[in-house]
């Protein structure tokens, strides 16, 4: 292990790396329904493109673990790498970044931004919205022109830890579910065709700052596109329960044993007596998983609500990992049904009313532990819905709303968009890149330049 004494990013190593390691090696993270770590690195001689075969191999990608499902957005490929190899042999990162996190949701099928902070100001907006618009009656003001939808409760109580982009969308007006997940995911948002997740690369720079780091990022949902071909330590999984997967009542137990005795060389070779009793036990990485999972999740339930349900267990697992404070600083999370086509107008409300309540109980999970300052959640959606109402529902759009939580500078950012000059196809005129956007998070937050992960080097919208 390297000598770390100087590195503020060495205060949370754990010893067991290469304990975490081995569990890849031998296949036993997997078990009892596929919590999966990759725990690989630069450091492990595997470059570029034989991370890329080995990410191509990997047939949890094809699983139907529920792990897996709602991965529809997997881009089946065999082609290698074919983008920049990223080196962070330059970097620095100044030590005040060492002990924030950055927790990303993202709404998957076409977010209406409109909807979730709606332009109540603007009759423009009750023109073309209709029975559909939120009545401005019961908008929940931000300022005079945008507020939040009446099912935010929760975030409006926090409104001076908000702020609002408008305007955010994409240059190439293409609105392909699988085409803009490639693109936000990936950050493809420039001429660099990325095939590792921007998130990915915003984690394999901080993990260069200390190559034998523990636990660096993780997902909530199973596959991540965003963390595709990550090589600083990542944990994927839905249920931290099953991180409890190998004990001596485990029938994989005595295979897994000879399988782990046979690894050679520091620091398995020598592991005895406490070491080998963590070894058999992968949820000892994370402080009574097993058994307060259950309890948390619990306190995040929002009652009959499947979308609160759905997010509310992601972001228990997400306080659980901050809580255990092993140094994780990425974490993404994912839910469904935001493709509103139809039935807009009932369906609507219970996904903000669900959105709001995990939310707002990850929040204050957040601000017991006393890591108020320390965490930013930022919401992200593959695009938002056209302005004008189609039936009782909403088509794919561009330029759309969108916002971050926590100690940001409260206010409005981007350009003044404008419901009086659509688009040919009747959407808002971008004003904010995804990229500018996805910027914000590693450079003025995470201490990362966006240059280093996004080809454009687009501007920062400085809300932190």
């Amino acid at each position: 292990m390297s000598n770390n004494i100087n590195n503020p990013y060495a205060k949370k190593t754990v010893t067991r790396r290469n304990f975490l390691l081995s569990l890849a090696g031998t296949g036993a993270v997997g078990l009892g329904g596929g919590a999966l770590l990759t725990l690989l690195n630069k450091s492990d001689g595997i470059t570029v493109d034989q991370k890329a075969k080995v990410d191509v191999a990997n047939p949890l990608k094809n699983s139907t673990s529920p792990l897996i499902m709602g991965s529809d957005n997997v881009t089946a490929t065999k082609e290698p790498v074919v983008e920049t190899a990223q080196d962070f042999s330059g970097l620095t990162i100044d030590p005040k970044y060492k002990d924030r996190i950055l927790v990303v949701i993202e709404l998957f099928g076409g977010n209406d931004g409109l909807s979730m902070v709606p332009p109540y100001g603007t009759g423009k907006y009750y023109d073309l919205r209709g029975g559909l618009a939120v009545p401005q009656n019961e908008v929940l003001p931000i300022n005079d022109q945008f507020g939040l939808h009446r099912e935010l409760v929760n975030l409006h109580e926090r409104k001076d830890q908000l702020a609002i982009v408008q305007g955010i969308g994409h240059t190439d007006g293409n609105l392909s579910h699988f085409q803009m997940q490639d693109q936000v995911n990936l950050g493809n948002s420039g001429s660099e065709n990325y095939r590792t997740g921007f998130l990915a690369r915003l984690g394999n720079a901080i993990g260069s700052q200390d190559p034998d780091a523990g636990l660096l990022a993780a997902s909530t949902y199973g596959y991540s596109l965003g963390m595709r071909n990550i090589t600083a330590p990542f944990l994927s999984t839905s249920d931290l329960a099953q991180l409890d997967v190998i004990s001596d009542k485990d029938a994989t137990y005595a295979a897994y044993r000879e399988a782990v005795s046979s690894f050679k060389g520091d620091p398995l070779s020598d592991a005895t007596g406490d070491i080998f009793s963590k070894i058999y036990n992968p949820k000892n990485v994370f402080p009574s998983a097993a058994e307060s999972a259950a309890s948390e999740l619990a306190s995040y339930d929002s009652g009959d609500n499947a979308t609160g349900r759905d997010l509310g267990a992601q972001l228990a697992i997400a306080a659980h990992l901050i809580r255990a404070d092993i140094g994780v600083k990425i974490i993404q999370t994912k839910i469904s049904g935001f493709d509103n086509h139809s039935g807009m107008g009932f369906a609507y409300p219970e996904l903000m009313k669900g959105v709001d309540g995990a939310l707002g109980a990850f929040l204050n999970d957040i601000e017991t532990m006393g890591k108020k300052d320390d965490v930013l959640v930022c919401i992200i959606s593959e695009f938002g819905r056209r302005c004008q109402v189609s039936g009782d529902g909403l088509d794919h759009g561009n330029g759309s709303m969108t916002m971050a939580i926590g100690p940001v500078k409260p206010g409005i950012y981007g350009d003044d968009i404008s419901l009086n000059d659509l688009d040919e196809k009747g959407n808002i005129k971008p004003t904010v890149t995804f990229g500018q956007y996805q910027a914000s998070w590693a450079q003025d937050w995470l201490g990362v330049p966006a240059d280093l992960l996004l080809d454009e080097s687009p501007e920062t919208l400085k809300f932190v």
